[in-house]
């Protein structure tokens, strides 16, 4: 379960410097000193700053006793650091390991953040709207694109065209939010004008209007008044990301986690318990596997190997899935169909067996029809549509804007996709459950308590499903 941490509040005079890539877990005390003292681009506000307090990811890490600061070159410019030392375990106590999530807009770029350095501080930062493209990251502030979009010629766009009605576009990713978080957005749902249009960017994601996208949503109107960029105006920042980094590797799947520990923990843990059972099943086989009775049996092996071989493909579809590129994975789906269906023909027709483990195995056509399969029309969808590179609307939908045609490289999906497509993997692994269960029963193999698990299973399965209100 995810560590919850205390918010940061205070009345101290501070520096918050976020360390990004300068930060490695196991550094020591002197190399998080010497990586959070310099090089930052700061104004006259730093000498009101009494501390520096270092963060990454959101969470702070130490807090030092400013002494003085000091010009400094960096890459051929000029930047600041500071001489100083760590602070008194009290000061310490009140500003490390605390979250700093409500004080940094989600996505914002700048490094620095100052907090009650003059009169007029506030918690609130400034607004952006942040996209990530070809490693590097590019932020808008929103005041700004107010004013370049004020002559942007306006259209009623669908409310459930947009993907972030699914997405966590306030609060950020890796905390849960508190009431009165929440009760500051329901605020602003209710005080947002709904005749100023939603800003849209060139890929058709939203860049403003979040709370007015919500309360269309509240009032039942199916447009929301939009303003779009064609092409995209110049950014107020643009960060490097390091290449091949975890930002853009496992961007959806942080996602994905995160959901499980919260909305969907109930779809996560019965998939885990899913492949569990499924985990069972295969010791099961393994049991027999090492009898020299059954060792050379060749409707054994074939059980076996196609229920290994089965949960192989299962498992990179679920992982696809949390990746959010479930879209990719119905070349596997396909074969995961035919290892089902094998396994029921080779139950049906054990004699053919002899024939399989001599890689004589029939078609997968040929397998269907022998055992009427309830997947003809799906695994001819998959022939067409993902077993081959194909270029029809089915297949490329997903890899680009349906509106601008921009391409879409980095995966992102919302969470009810990825619930629905949690409830596909789940009907599937019932489905070789009971199919890989009913192989060993043929045999004679006693699992009963094994099978009135798997039915226990998938009933809870069926009731989320129907909980959810997933067709």
């Amino acid at each position: 379960m995810m560590h919850k941490f205390e918010r940061l509040s205070t009345t101290e005079p501070i520096l918050i410097v976020k360390l990004n890539q300068k930060y490695r877990p196991g550094m020591s005390s002197e190399e998080l000193y010497e990586v959070s003292r310099q090089y930052w681009v700061v104004g006259p506000r730093r000498n009101k700053a009494k501390y520096v307090v270092a963060a990454y990811r959101g969470i702070t890490r130490e807090v030092y006793l400013v002494e003085d600061w000091y010009p400094t070159f960096y890459q051929g410019k000029v930047r600041w650091a500071f001489n100083g030392v760590v602070a008194n375990e009290v000061i310490r106590e009140k500003l490390v390991h605390k979250s700093i999530w409500h004080l940094h807009a989600k996505g914002a770029a700048n490094p620095v953040r100052y907090l009650n350095c003059q009169e007029n501080d506030v918690a609130r930062p400034r607004e952006t709207h942040t996209t990530e493209r070809d490693g590097k990251r590019y932020v808008w502030y929103t005041e700004r694109l107010w004013k370049l979009a004020k002559d942007l010629p306006e259209y009623d766009a669908a409310v459930e065209s947009f993907a972030e009605l699914d997405r966590d576009c306030w609060f950020g990713e890796g905390r849960t939010p508190t009431i009165r978080e929440v009760a500051d957005h329901c605020r602003r749902i209710n005080e947002t004008d709904p005749h100023n249009p939603v800003i849209i960017n060139d890929n058709g994601r939203l860049m403003d209007g979040g709370h007015r996208l919500a309360r269309a949503l509240l009032e039942g109107r199916k447009t929301v008044k939009s303003v779009r960029f064609l092409e995209m105006p110049e950014p107020d920042e643009v960060e490097e990301i390091q290449a091949g980094s975890d930002v853009i590797l496992w961007t959806a799947r942080r996602r994905s986690h995160i959901w499980f520990d919260n909305e969907l923990k109930s779809e996560s843990d019965l998939l885990h318990q899913g492949f569990d059972l499924l985990h069972q099943c295969l010791s099961y086989y393994n049991s027999l596997i090492i009898q020299p009775t059954y060792s050379a049996n060749p409707y054994i092996e074939v059980c076996a190997l196609t229920t290994v071989k089965a949960h192989h493909l299962i498992l990179g579809i679920y992982n696809l899935t949390i990746d959010g590129i479930a879209q990719e994975s119905g070349a596997l789906l396909r074969l995961l169909i035919e290892t089902c269906d094998l396994l029921k023909y080779v139950r049906v027709y054990p004699e053919r067996a002899v024939d399989m483990i001599n890689d004589k195995k029939p078609r997968a056509g040929e397998i269907g029809k022998g055992i009427d399969s309830d997947f003809k029309e799906l695994r001819n969808h998959l022939s067409e549509n993902a077993s081959h590179l194909s270029f029809s609307e089915d297949s490329v939908r997903h890899l680009r804007d349906s509106e601008s045609g921009i391409l879409i490289v980095i995966p992102t999906h919302g969470r009810v996709v990825l619930q629905k497509n949690l409830s596909m993997v789940s009907s599937f692994l019932t489905f070789l459950l009971f199919e890989s269960i009913s192989c060993l029963g043929y045999i004679g193999m006693d699992v009963t308590e094994l099978a009135d698990k798997v039915e226990q299973w998938r009933d809870e399965v069926t009731s989320l499903i129907s909980e959810r209100g997933i067709g």
